[in-house]
């Protein structure tokens, strides 16, 4: 027997709540712990390469900010990751 109409008590029908998280899913500590702890580690030598490349072009006095703009861009990621 259902309950009648404006009366106090739990819902009975539709709409239901999800059954599971959205797009992506809950965070957990395996497997997104080790996974971000990859890309932390891929993002940080990609930066500091990209800084090593533009601070020997800048002795050579060639000014390519490209690499500087590719820098920046690596510590926004890293910044997100975190």
């Amino acid at each position: 027997m259902s309950t009648p109409e404006g009366s106090v008590g739990a819902p009975t029908g539709p709409p239901y709540p999800p059954a599971d998280a959205g797009l992506g899913g809950s965070p957990s500590i395996i497997p997104d712990v080790p996974i971000t702890a990859v890309f932390l580690f891929l993002f940080m030598t990609g930066a500091a390469m990209h800084m090593t490349i533009f601070q020997i072009n800048k002795k050579k006095a060639h000014k390519f900010l490209m690499t500087l703009l590719i820098f920046g861009e690596f510590i926004r990621c890293l910044c997100r990751v975190t």
